[in-house]
């Protein structure tokens, strides 16, 4: 054999040995840990049933109605349902439009608009559902908000809650929480800690004691679908 070609014998083979080696480097795609469901007691202070879904539907999907005071809102609509509740006998049934960066085929169903700045509370993706006929407007007496759902998605959804007082018409936002697939009893959020209004933390709600609004928003990217929703309740301080 020649010196010519066992160069090219041993190049092929020294190539060979290098793909090989590239393939079996290959690193795995590690999946995202999975996000259960939020199952907590039942609060321990007495608590007000704010919204049962019981004798009507008061809440309503922001829709594009909000969009000149901000970013685009991915709400749809609102229905009262039977299909499942946690406290009577229906819930609310809250749909929403995807909010994704890259909107697969069969979401595409309207064109976004722009986003744009303003000052309603928002984030890059939001899909808010708001009822401005609250039971109760006082909510200095209560130290967290309740709230069952059942997350029809098949996917995690990061919701908050937001309200908005009658006085300076400030929004208070509370710290969000990831409900996983099915159903979530009992998610608390604070109405003491972890807050946010105009972007800075505060320990109460902007004059807690004048609540003109209140609004769940489910927040961050998503395919879109439907959020049932439950037994809102006010729980009072202990």
């Amino acid at each position: 054999m020649t010196s010519a070609k066992i160069t090219t014998t041993l190049s092929g083979l020294i190539l060979s040995l290098l793909i090989a080696t590239l393939a079996g480097c290959q690193t795995t795609k590690v999946p995202e840990p999975e996000i259960l469901p939020i199952n907590n007691p039942a609060p321990a202070g007495k608590t007000f049933l704010l919204e049962g879904f019981e004798e009507g539907n008061f809440w309503e999907a922001v829709s594009d109605s909000w969009d000149k005071w901000g970013n685009h809102n991915y709400s749809l609509k609102t229905a009262l349902t039977k299909e499942w509740a946690s406290e009577g006998k229906s819930s609310a049934a809250w749909d929403f439009d995807a909010m994704m960066t890259i909107i697969p085929e069969n979401e595409k169903k309207k064109k976004r608009p722009p986003k744009k700045s303003g000052s309603a509370p928002k984030q890059d993706y939001q899909a808010t559902f708001v009822c401005n006929a609250l039971l109760k407007n006082n909510w200095t007496p209560y130290e967290s908000l309740a709230v069952d759902f059942n997350n029809l998605t098949g996917k995690p959804l990061r919701v908050n809650v937001a309200v908005q007082d009658g006085s300076e018409w400030k929004w208070t936002e509370t710290e969000i929480f990831t409900l996983g697939p099915g159903e979530n009893k009992n998610v608390i959020f604070s109405l003491t800690e972890r807050l946010k209004s105009d972007g800075q933390e505060t320990s109460a709600l902007v004059n807690g004691n004048n609540i003109y609004c209140a609004a769940i928003q489910i927040l961050g990217e998503n395919e879109g679908g439907k959020l049932l929703v439950d037994n809102i309740r006010l729980v009072k301080k202990q």
